[in-house]
């Protein structure tokens, strides 16, 4: 039986294969680079950490960089939300994560 947890898992792996690997690779050691300096953090930091010059078109695979940190073992969630500061994002909630190296 097919469960929601394995749709969202589906949909979040084949979002990141379909990422650019470059992006990947630069938005992953800006997460790390983060897990490693700071407490606390959400996916917008690292969206715009992300060097100059690495872009996807497939934003919303920041979700698979996020969940990857997390397999890492760098991050957790905090089970808690701000509003998005990205204008483009109408204030939708985005959740805190929390370095477990910091």
């Amino acid at each position: 039986m097919t469960t929601s947890a394995d749709i969202t898992n589906e949909a979040i792996n084949r979002v990141g294969d379909n990422a650019e690997g470059a992006w990947k690779h630069a938005a992953l050691e800006t997460g790390r680079i983060l897990a490693y300096g700071m407490s606390e953090f959400t996916a917008e930091d690292v969206f715009e950490n992300i060097p100059p010059g690495y872009a996807t078109h497939e934003k919303r695979a920041m979700g698979w960089v996020m969940r990857q940190l997390a397999r890492e073992n760098l991050i957790e969630s905090t089970n808690r939300y701000v509003k998005a500061r990205n204008p483009a994002g109408h204030m939708h909630p985005v959740l805190v994560w929390a370095s477990k190296v910091a």
